[in-house]
């Protein structure tokens, strides 16, 4: 997997995850992989601590708080890392995010939180909670709580959590678990 990080970045935010730049040297990380500490480890760290999220677009992961996917263009934070000659888009979002505007997408995976999740076309998980979730076509799964409103026009919903705003789909079931 390949990670796309600025150096500036990891010099400014390692210390907010309590990292020395040494824990961060190629050496570090190398001696410590059979502890299972890598580099997207780091990265997890530095992001939870933060509130920022990897985004992982197409097996390349970026560090995020916004992606917005619009005319087949993905911007995250303002920058365009658009895949290039690839017409399928999955996306891997871990750790909590604030806003994911998909056009469309194969697949969309938040493992974390997120606070508004809205999709014109693609499957939508989310394993923690979210505020509100939209969907026109695909099916919407949450494990956690949302405490907003949660709709598609096609397919199912399944939420895992409490809802405190309305469930909604034209075409398709709703599954409380």
């Amino acid at each position: 997997m390949t990670i796309l990080l600025p150096e500036m970045i990891v010099h400014r935010l390692a210390p907010i995850a309590s990292l020395t730049m040494e824990d961060l040297s190629p050496e570090a990380v190398a001696m410590e992989a059979g502890k299972n500490i890598t580099k997207m480890n780091i990265f997890k760290k530095i992001a939870n601590k933060i509130r920022m999220a990897i985004m992982t677009i197409n097996n390349v992961s970026h560090v995020g708080n916004n992606i917005i996917i619009t005319n087949g263009r993905v911007i995250i934070d303002g920058k365009e890392v658009t895949p290039e000659n690839e017409k399928i888009i999955n996306i891997k979002i871990e750790g909590d995010v604030n806003s994911v505007n998909v056009g469309y997408c194969q697949s969309l995976s938040v493992i974390g939180n997120v606070d508004t999740l809205g999709s014109t076309s693609g499957d939508i998980e989310v394993s923690g909670s979210a505020q509100s979730i939209s969907s026109t076509s695909g099916d919407i799964q949450v494990e956690g709580d949302v405490s907003g409103n949660v709709s598609t026009t096609s397919g199912d919903v399944q939420i895992g959590g409490s809802v405190a705003g309305n469930v909604k789909t034209l075409s398709g079931d709703i599954c409380h678990r």
